[in-house]
Parts: structure tokens; sequence; C-alpha cells
């Protein structure tokens, strides 16, 4: 007679189209543990979403109706009908993998509950949000988060915030790094790139690549334009354009005011949404891999960066030091002159690129999704059983 599997809760949501790091996250986990054995994987999701998830034969898909879809509501659904779900459900944890967007304050007796809080970036970036969402991620969450019996951070850097700014026990936090498709990012060169991308996109000859949503502050495009124009001030006969992948957020606008404004159009590419399978080939396509964000929890676009094998220069602020380690090189977001130094060593030190193309993979190969997952769950069933 078998024994009853363990049962874990789980709401994939927000996906957000995988165009966030968030998204890839959620659909990692997803693929990894509904392929666990003597697991059962309720997964909660919308429908029309449910063609991003690979839900493996431990996954039992439960529907969530669309009017729940929206900001708003979805947060209204994590606080009450979720919790009664689960526990319908029998769940032995409910684990929510965007602790930083929704959260539950209670659930039902014998479901505890566990998160995934990416970042804490209210507490770094006050501009970034309006004035109801800096209520609700400075205010209710944190005292959700308090109350939740387990935390995961994909850092240190967010693990020491969460002690810091939220009063989180630090017992009750583990940290659990996020992973990277080694299958889909590895090393490849230049010409191979171009070839795939040939049906894909058209891109520069030579690019300095940008992953991110086109935010603003947080993400600092700003910031990487400003050091850009001081580089083509230095080198007039630079070749490598900056090429930006991600969606239109909020202060995109004012990004897009600033190529005008340095008269940088025709070296500036706003490339979109990647497809995650088209995504590999970018990087591969690249020059450099610049990464000057303000304030990341993690940073998977940098982990992915290196494993393809691309020179990488990013920020020097919360979590990027800490993933990058010395496989790249670090500069201070805010100055624009040491951006301009960071992506002139990056372009024209062939002692730094070679260095970096052999490290990068290196310090990649530490971080991949089947880890997070098995210490993911190691430490759910750890929790269930207190």
């Amino acid at each position: 007679m078998s024994s009853r599997p363990f049962i874990i809760g789980f709401p994939a949501m927000p996906l957000e189209g995988l165009a966030s790091g968030i998204g890839v996250y959620i659909a990692r986990l997803v693929q990894q543990l509904s392929r666990t054995p003597d697991l059962q994987f309720v997964v909660f999701g919308f429908e029309k979403e449910r063609g991003l998830l690979d839900l493996g034969p431990s996954a039992q898909f439960v529907p969530v109706e669309p009017r729940w879809h929206g900001a708003m509501a979805n947060i209204a659904w994590h606080t009450g009908p979720l919790p009664l779900w689960a526990a319908r459900r029998r769940c032995d944890v409910l684990f929510l993998p965007a602790g930083n967007r929704r959260m539950t304050v209670a659930t039902p007796r014998g479901v505890p509950l566990a998160a995934t809080v990416h970042d804490l970036a209210q507490f770094h970036l006050p501009e970034k949000y309006d004035r109801w969402r800096t209520a609700y991620v400075t205010h209710a969450l944190p005292l959700a988060w308090r109350r939740a019996r387990l935390l995961f951070a994909p850092s240190q850097a967010t693990a020491d915030d969460l002690v810091r700014f939220a009063g989180v026990d630090r017992s009750r936090v583990k940290v659990v790094y996020n992973g990277v498709d080694h299958a889909a990012f590895r090393p490849m060169t230049r010409e191979a790139a171009r070839a795939a991308l040939q049906s894909m996109a058209a891109l520069p000859e030579r690019y300095i690549l940008y992953v991110a949503r086109i935010e603003h502050p947080g993400k600092n495009h700003i910031g990487l334009l400003d050091g850009y124009a001081r580089l083509r001030a230095r080198r007039p006969d630079l070749a490598a354009r900056l090429v930006f992948v991600g969606p239109d957020w909020s202060g995109a606008e004012a990004v897009r005011k600033r190529v005008d404004v340095l008269q940088l159009g025709e070296y500036v590419q706003f490339a979109g949404v990647a497809p995650q399978t088209a995504l590999p080939y970018y990087y591969g396509g690249a020059d450099l891999f610049a990464f000057p964000s303000r304030f990341e929890g993690f940073g998977i676009p940098a982990i992915e960066a290196m494993a393809a094998g691309v020179p990488v220069v990013a920020a020097n602020r919360a979590s990027l030091p800490e993933v990058v380690g010395e496989a790249g090189a670090l500069f201070d977001p805010d100055d624009p002159e040491a951006i301009a130094d960071a992506l002139e060593r990056g372009l024209f030190d062939e002692t730094f690129r070679a260095k970096a193309r052999e490290a990068g993979p290196e310090r990649a190969a530490r971080f991949s999704w089947t880890k997070t997952a098995e210490e993911t769950l190691q430490s759910l069933k750890r929790m269930a059983e207190r």
C-alpha cells in the first residue's frame, strides 16, 4: 500500500508572459516539481496561460476564473479564495512563488504558508510605485511575510533585506538561488547565433545587450544610455549598438525620450520581448551584456549571459555582486563615467574579455533550476514536519 504523496498548493501567477524573472522562476519550478515522484503538485492557474507551463505527471492543474486575473482582483483571490482552495485539496503546504507581489495573511489551520520574496525594491526605490501600491508593498506585504512559516530569498542580499526592512525572523528565511537552463544558454559562436537569428530578429552586426523590462528608474536604461553616449564621444567610430530586449513598463516613455535627447536614435534598438526559444541567440550574438539595474533581488539575465559565455558588466548594487562574483566587471550605476569605463573595458580589453568568456560559464554552472527545485522541496517538507 503506497503512502500518501506530499501535496503542494502552488498559484502559478503572475507569469507575465515569461517576460520577467518572476515569470521564468514560476515556469521553471513548475517544470521541475511537476516531475518529482511521490509529489502531488496542485497548480492553480489561468487557462489562457496554461500553454506557458510545462506540466509534468505530478501536476494537477486547477483553473482559476478569468475574473481574478487583474492585479487587484488577483491580490483579492490570493487573500480570500486561495487558502480555502488549498485546504479543500488537502495541501500539506501552500507555496506562493511571488510573495513580493501576492501574499495571503492567513491560511486554514493545518496548511502552513511559504513564499518566495524575490526582492524588496520598494525600500530601495521608493519612487518606483504609485501611492496605493507603495502602501501595499511597504505595509501589507511585510505583515503577511512575518506571518508566513517559511520565506525563500533568491540571494543573501534579499534575505538580509527581509530581516532589516520587514522584521522577519532570520531563522524563517532560506536562501535558495535561482537557476539557469544550461541546455538553452551555452557558449556559441557569434556566427552560429546570427545564423539562427536571421529568421527571428533583425539585429545590428555588433551590439551591447540589455535584457530587462523597459522601466525607469529601477532598471536604469537611462543610466546606460548616458554612459553609452559618453563612450561614443570618446570613440566616435564605435561599432557596437545598444539593443534593449524587454516589454515596455512604467517609465518607458522617459527612456525613449532620453534616446532622443542624446541623439542616439540610430544607435539604439528596442527589440521588444524575445521568445524564450530565441533569447539564447540574442545573448550569443552580443559583444557584451550590460546590466545597469539599480536594484535586483537576483538578476537572472546576468546568469544567462554568463552561461552563454558573453562578457558581463553589471551594477555593484544589491544582489548583482553576489551573483556575478569575479566573473564580470562591476560599476556604479549612478555614475555615467563609470558606466562608460565599464562598457569600454567590456568591449576593448581583450584580457578581460578572454577571462570573462571562460569564467562566466564556470560561475553559471553553480546555478541550476534542478538545484533550485530540490532545495525548495526539501525545505518545504521540513517546514511541514515542524
